[in-house]
């Protein structure tokens, strides 16, 4: 009895597309507002994984390997995007990129025995061997962009929540240099002419960065705050306030210039 064609209508049905698309949208846009992106391809994978075994009856021990490699893919970047520069967290997220290494070439040895016990099938198995390992490297590439743009959505947010807070001390620093007529030299000044300490920006999943203070030149200041577990430096420079809070390797709140004294 041949099953070709309402396979191929089956793959034709746009009713399952419709009620997915919208639903994987929506879990998206909740898993992002939530801050929580790992939930996305941890539960895309499988449901993509039952899809494609529903579909094409390959072997589901390999199928379902597959899934568990990309799974341990998801929370290994997860890890990583959630570290902030903590070398102490290279140590799990390097055992799950192995185990999901390992995981993936046990997928990979389930197709072909299975390939091998049913040889009517074979080459619909070998085929899925043969497309496994590019599949989970496209995988793998697509995991780690989507926590890179889920970090960045992170960083952007926690900028817009905390804009009040540096305009309020670059105010008073502008304020403090049109009174002196120049800007303070140095940031202990700077404090004991505010008359309190400088602002403290909390960052998510790690912890809480002073705003540094530097003088550049006698009319020119930087701000900024960071490090490695921030991923780096945002900075704020007088001399080019059109930029506002960039990010940057290098420290321009670093006194290119020493402030001239009056």
């Amino acid at each position: 009895m041949d099953t070709s064609e309402p396979r191929l209508r089956s793959w034709l049905n746009v009713s399952s597309p419709l009620i997915a698309a919208p639903a994987f949208a929506l879990l998206t846009a909740l898993a992002l507002y939530l801050d929580l992106p790992e939930l996305v391809p941890a539960v895309g994978f499988p449901w993509l994984a039952w899809v494609v075994w529903r579909r094409l009856h390959v072997s589901a021990i390999g199928m379902a390997l597959g899934a568990v490699s990309l799974e341990l893919v998801t929370w290994a970047d997860s890890i990583a995007s959630r570290s902030e520069g903590n070398i102490f967290m290279i140590l799990p997220w390097a055992a799950l990129l192995v185990g999901a290494l390992v995981v993936a070439l046990l997928a990979i040895v389930a197709f072909l025995v299975r390939a091998w016990r049913s040889k009517p099938n074979w080459r619909r198995e070998v085929i899925a061997a043969a497309a496994a390992a590019p599949v989970f490297v496209l995988a793998f590439f697509a995991v780690c962009q989507f926590f890179w743009g889920a970090n960045e959505l992170r960083i952007a947010r926690q900028l817009r929540a905390n804009r009040p807070v540096w305009q309020a001390l670059i105010d008073d620093v502008a304020a403090i240099s049109q009174r002196l007529g120049r800007v303070p030299r140095e940031q202990s000044e700077l404090v004991k002419l505010r008359g309190k300490p400088m602002p403290i920006i909390p960052w998510p999943h790690w912890g809480r960065h002073d705003i540094r203070y530097r003088a550049i030149s006698a009319e020119r200041f930087a701000l900024s705050f960071g490090g490695i577990d921030a991923e780096g430096l945002y900075v704020y420079d007088s001399g080019a306030p059109e930029r506002g809070w960039y990010w940057s390797f290098d420290p321009v709140g670093r006194p290119l210039v020493k402030p001239s004294r009056p």
